[in-house]
Formats: C-alpha cells, sequence, structure tokens
C-alpha cells in the first residue's frame, strides 16, 4: 500500500500540539511517508528555535502540494478551510474534563478522532464514537544528552517547572507553596522556566513584575530564579540536567510532555493528581498532589479560552504540594530512585511507533 497523508497542523512554537505534530511529522517523514503540509500559522505566531535537519524537513513538506487521494489529518478540531470529505483524521487533546462543544460536529464528521492520554479518551469516547487512543513519543534529545546547564545565581537544591504562565498552570499555587515551605535560609532553588504572549522585553519586563508582587508577600522567601528567554529546543535538556526535581501544580493537563521530558531525563516529578501524564506517572517514578475538582471561574482565561466556558478542571491541594517538595528535598536518595525508573520508563517511548500507530489507525481501519 502507498501511503501519502495531507496534514494541516502548527509546528513552528513550542505548545503541547505542536510538540505533537513535529514528532509524529518527522518520524512519518524517516519512514518515507509523503506528506503535504498547510501549516495553520495563524494558530501560534511564536517560533522555536529547531535544527536545520528538521527544519529542513518541514520545509520540503510545507513546499509539497495537496496530494489527491490522500487522507487529511487535522490538528484540535475542523477547521473552516480543510476540505469537506470523507476521509479526514483529527487528533486533539484539552486539559479539562471535556470535549468543547463546537468540536464536537467536527468530530463526528471526521473519520476518527485521535487523542493521546486516558484522560481524554475516557470522557471523549462517551460523546463520540470515532475516539482512540494515540501514544506520544519523547525526543532523542531528551533521552540521550547528559550535559548540563550553567545557570548563573543557581543554589543547592533545586525544583524546575516549565510552562506557558497562564492560570491552568498552576504557578500562583507553586509559588505560595514554595515560598510558605521554604525560606532564604534554604540551600534551594525554584527555576520557572516561563513565558507569556511573547519572548520581547515588554512581555518578559510585564511578566516578571507579575511575579515579583507575588513574592512580596513573603519578606524572607527562598530563591526564585526567572528563565524567560527562548531556548533552542536540542538545549532544554540541558536545563532538566542541571535540576533536582521538576514539579507541575497545574489544574489541567491534556497529555503534558514537558512531565514526560524530565522524566526521561532522570528527574522524580511531582504532579497534580489528575491528567493525561496519570498514563505514565505512577507511585514508582513519581509523587502526585492531591486535587479537587473546581468549575473554571476565571474571567481572564475563559476570554483566552472560551473553550473552557463551564468546563472544571483541578484545584491542587497547596499543603500537600507542600509536603511533597518537603520530601524529596529531605529524601534525596529515594527521589533519586523515582527518576531512575522514570528514566526507564520512558525509554521506550518512540516517536516511530507512534507514527507506525497512526498509519494503522488511517490505513487498515475497519
Amino acid at each position: 500500500m502507498n501511503y501519502a497523508l495531507n496534514w494541516y497542523g502548527s509546528v513552528v512554537g513550542q505548545s503541547g500540539y505542536e510538540l505533537l505534530t513535529r514528532g509524529l511529522l518527522i518520524a512519518l517523514d524517516k519512514l518515507g511517508v509523503p506528506v503535504s503540509l498547510k501549516n495553520l500559522d495563524t494558530w501560534n505566531r511564536e517560533t522555536l528555535s529547531q535544527t536545520s535537519d528538521i527544519t529542513s524537513r518541514l520545509k520540503r513538506m510545507v513546499s509539497t502540494p495537496m496530494i489527491e487521494g490522500a487522507p487529511f489529518v487535522v490538528m484540535q478540531k475542523w477547521w473552516p478551510d480543510v476540505p469537506v470529505n470523507d476521509n479526514t483524521y483529527i487528533y486533539s487533546l484539552f486539559e479539562t474534563d471535556n470535549i468543547p462543544k463546537d468540536w464536537i460536529p467536527g468530530f463526528r464528521r471526521a473519520k476518527k478522532v485521535f487523542t493521546f492520554s486516558n484522560f481524554n479518551y475516557d470522557k471523549w469516547s462517551k460523546e463520540i464514537v470515532n475516539c482512540c487512543r494515540l501514544g506520544f513519543g519523547v525526543e532523542d534529545c531528551f533521552r540521550y544528552s547528559e550535559g548540563k546547564a550553567n545557570i548563573l545565581n543557581q543554589r543547592g537544591f533545586t525544583f524546575l517547572s516549565v510552562g506557558d504562565y497562564t492560570e491552568r498552570k498552576g504557578f500562583d499555587i507553586l509559588l505560595d507553596a514554595y515560598c510558605e515551605e521554604f525560606t532564604i535560609n534554604d540551600n534551594i532553588t525554584l527555576i520557572l522556566k516561563i513565558h507569556r504572549g511573547g519572548f520581547t522585553v515588554g512581555h518578559k519586563m510585564l511578566l516578571k513584575q507579575e511575579i515579583e508582587s507575588q513574592l512580596l508577600k513573603y519578606s524572607n522567601h527562598p530563591k526564585v530564579l526567572l528563565l524567560m528567554d527562548k531556548l533552542y529546543y536540542d538545549d532544554l535538556p540541558g536545563l532538566y540536567n542541571a535540576c533536582d526535581c521538576f514539579v507541575l501544580a497545574t489544574r489541567g493537563e491534556g497529555l503534558g510532555l514537558p512531565v514526560a521530558e524530565a522524566m526521561a531525563r532522570g528527574m522524580p516529578v511531582i504532579v497534580t493528581d489528575t491528567g493525561g501524564y496519570m498514563d505514565f506517572v505512577n507511585e514508582g517514578n513519581g509523587l502526585t498532589i492531591n486535587s479537587i475538582g473546581e468549575q473554571i471561574e476565571s474571567i481572564d482565561y475563559i476570554a483566552k479560552c472560551p473553550n473552557a466556558l463551564n468546563h472544571y478542571w483541578r484545584a491542587p491541594d497547596k499543603n500537600d504540594l507542600k509536603a511533597k517538595m518537603r520530601y524529596v528535598f529531605e529524601n534525596r536518595d529515594k527521589a533519586k530512585e523515582l527518576g531512575e525508573q522514570g528514566r526507564k520508563d520512558m525509554f521506550d517511548k518512540q516517536w516511530n511507533d507512534v507514527a507506525v500507530q497512526l498509519l494503522k489507525g488511517i490505513f487498515y481501519c475497519e
């Protein structure tokens, strides 16, 4: 059988969707599958530096004309400019307890909807009959890179958290928990690799001011370092290698690739007890934060993500987070054991296997 695909997706940035899209596309290209790519460049205008090999592969896909008769594979939902046809497949995820209502008609029109975790599949399969679960991969740079980043002013045991600085990621809870549990007298650092809205001087200044305002509540707070510049993607493992524990007090994750990346680098992880990453985080490789469900009421967040209106996410228990952070700080040998088990668990998460699974789901589906 001759495999070929027409693909609609965003590939230039660092969001979860873009990481998944790049991972799948590069794996398909290495398998020799022709792909015509329409980059959804209006979805996210931020770009992340890539190797010349990845850049050239993606440019070739973008320059490939639409392949007549090939299935369409579409990121997130059914976009308005996707041709109406009976051979379209959607890959998608969402961070709350439900499917956005305006996605459902497109989901039902598609031949199949692939999602990446039981967190989504268990809920979505009750709404749509054509939903199936797809795996994920971890890039080789996280599997093998051993070099450490040189981080100015880093001190002692280091927690790391990574992501877009939104309400959903729970950085507000993390900062409060960290500053209440530890003081300047502790040999410790929290590194936040964050961004919000962009990477310009203005974006970074406003975000820094907001975080410093929150820290003013704590006159004796421990060290906090903000990393707000873009990083070359292959340099990210060096940041993980320079830290001791990954923590994400998130309110919702459809998958949580940074958690998998941290585990691939041998880091113990502390994460909220509900989310897509719970498919691979367990008591043998990480610690979970107790949480309760709460309706999303943040006007600012709903303004940015209208699809979350009337949905629920999780509220991490701050006191339990404090206890888990204290535990890894004081039980470093045990924390290293958790991290080593996580490294083993992530080692075989290959994008090649996911690409093969996708092809089987498209070309051999019933």
